[in-house]
């Protein structure tokens, strides 16, 4: 079996990005299934990559910004891995991501990110943690003109 050795920039690209990644976000799940669900993420955005550079004329670059982040995000689920609770992680009530509707961009989110769930609500799907940061979901929305006639 042939072994796979990183390259002096592909370990250095991978360095920086743990670096980039720990100080954009320094918490990390206390348990396994919402740490692998984050390596699963940017395992699904490496295969979107490669799908969109074969069937809709992507770049490489972006293949390899995707496994770059893939390979980094795969590390720290290792680096933490020893402390990581088998069962289900419920946040403390200070760490709530907050999800705002936005009418026009569907949900923003107090960790950046912005959501879109076709004419539903977070609450209607059920979501209770944040697929971006992991956090316990609480939902804002925004009022319709005929609530605050009924008040």
């Amino acid at each position: 079996m042939k072994m796979v050795v990183l390259k002096g920039s592909d370990a250095k690209l991978i360095q920086e990005e743990m670096k980039r990644a720990k100080d954009k976000f320094p918490w990390w799940p206390a348990d396994r299934i919402h740490a692998a669900a984050i390596v699963a993420e940017e395992a699904g955005e490496l295969l979107q990559a490669t799908l969109q550079a074969r069937y809709e004329n992507g770049s490489f670059e972006r293949i390899r910004k995707e496994a770059i982040q893939t390979a980094t995000m795969a590390i720290r689920f290792l680096e933490n891995l020893p402390g990581l609770s088998p069962h289900g992680y419920e946040p403390p009530a200070a760490e709530v991501c907050i999800w705002q509707e936005d009418e026009e961009d569907g949900w923003k989110t107090s960790c950046g990110e912005i959501f879109d769930l076709d004419n539903s609500t977070p609450v209607d799907d059920d979501m209770r943690f944040c697929c971006f940061c992991g956090k316990r979901l609480e939902q804002k929305r925004v009022p319709e003109a005929n609530d605050a006639d009924i008040a």
